[in-house]
């Protein structure tokens, strides 16, 4: 096997992606290291032993704005009490119907 071959494991998987099927978490955690190795790999290849604390980790996601996840949390912390209050309403609302 050649240093860029792809494993048969991974091939495989990639043909899921490429047909849109269903893949197990099993199947997405095997691509997620593959690819961050690869990434690891072109980084040592481009900046030797000098590569950018910016580009030392793999992203895991979009960048998180501070503000914005703040805003988040408060919101789902409304909707919860919300949810709670209309829960509490309803059941009172069913025991005073019952009497």
């Amino acid at each position: 096997m050649s240093k860029n071959a792809i494993p048969d494991d991974i091939h495989n998987i990639l043909g899921f992606v490429i047909d849109g099927r269903p893949m197990s978490t099993v199947e997405y955690d095997k691509l997620i290291k593959y690819f961050a190795k690869r990434r690891e790999n072109a980084l040592r290849e481009e900046y030797g032993d000098n590569i950018p604390p910016s580009l030392a980790n793999p992203p895991l996601g979009p960048p998180v704005d501070p503000k914005v996840k703040a805003a988040q949390v408060r919101k789902l912390f409304i909707e919860t009490r919300q949810l709670h209050f209309g829960l509490f309403f309803c059941e009172r609302v069913t025991k005073q119907k019952s009497f």
